[in-house]
């Protein structure tokens, strides 16, 4: 779409790329997947590069050596902190979506990927598996050679991918209009959801909010509050961009 093309234009990102979404601190797990996708680019020959979107967390030392290491071989391109509008049509134009973290409090990006219609790659611990269900592969994050493997097949295969996708955006669809039937049910209004581009935590405002706590590297004031607010449409949050180009009906904010 015109949107993609002039985000992609305005970060100096050619396609075809894989993204990785998230604040990059130990737990995110760059450095396996760093060393995976350049194992599996070596092997494979792929064109791909590896678009890294996240600004550095805490621990970040070991990461930030390996991600100059990988950005000098080319085959990585770090994009740094990305405003709210922009992410979407990252997203979009990704091939898909690497997301193998070692903890997640939920796994918001997941969500944001499968609402973009993006091939996910992802963890089979933590909330992870429960968020992608049969819609993403799963991997073991502990495992380089299962990330090289994974990533081998996701980007060989265009059918598995558009498979993918389609399972990701179907699914989200139907846990969207099952919230909005439970919503109906309780009569709970709208709530106000902020997602944060850090993702160390989501913190979500409105009726029947929760706090959890948080991993040992999450940011202590982390709150989290129920998924079913994620498709509620509250004033001022933009929709997702569908890989047609037009705007979907699930809203995600990200800040």
């Amino acid at each position: 779409s015109e949107q993609v093309s002039e985000v992609l234009q305005h970060r100096v990102l050619t396609q075809p790329y894989v993204l990785f979404v998230g604040v990059l601190q130990p737990r995110k797990n760059l450095v396996r997947i760093l060393r995976a996708f350049l194992k599996a680019k070596r092997d494979s020959g792929f064109p791909h590069r590896l678009a890294v979107v996240g600004k550095l967390g805490w621990k970040s030392t070991e990461i930030e050596q390996e991600m100059e290491a990988a950005e000098a071989t080319g085959a990585v391109q770090r994009l740094g902190y990305v405003p709210d509008e922009d992410l979407p049509p990252l997203f979009t134009g990704a091939e898909a979506f690497l997301f193998p973290t070692l903890y997640e409090g939920f796994g918001i990006p997941v969500l944001e990927a499968f609402a973009c219609g993006v091939p996910v790659i992802t963890s089979d611990v933590s909330a992870l598996p429960e968020v992608a269900g049969d819609a993403a592969v799963l991997v073991d994050p502990t495992n380089e050679a299962t990330l090289v493997d994974a990533l081998q097949r996701v980007l060989s295969d265009p059918s598995l991918r558009t498979q993918l996708g389609e399972a990701g955006l179907q699914g989200i669809e139907q846990e969207a209009a099952v919230d909005r039937e439970h919503q109906g049910r309780l009569g709970l209004g709208g709530g106000e959801g902020q997602v944060n581009q850090g993702r160390e935590a989501v913190r979500l405002t409105g009726p029947g909010e929760r706090t959890e706590p948080p991993a040992p590297d999450v940011q202590a004031d982390g709150v989290v509050g129920p998924a079913r607010h994620l498709f509620e449409e509250p004033a001022g949050l933009g929709h997702v961009l569908r890989p047609d180009g037009e705007p979907g009906a699930h809203p995600v904010r990200v800040v």
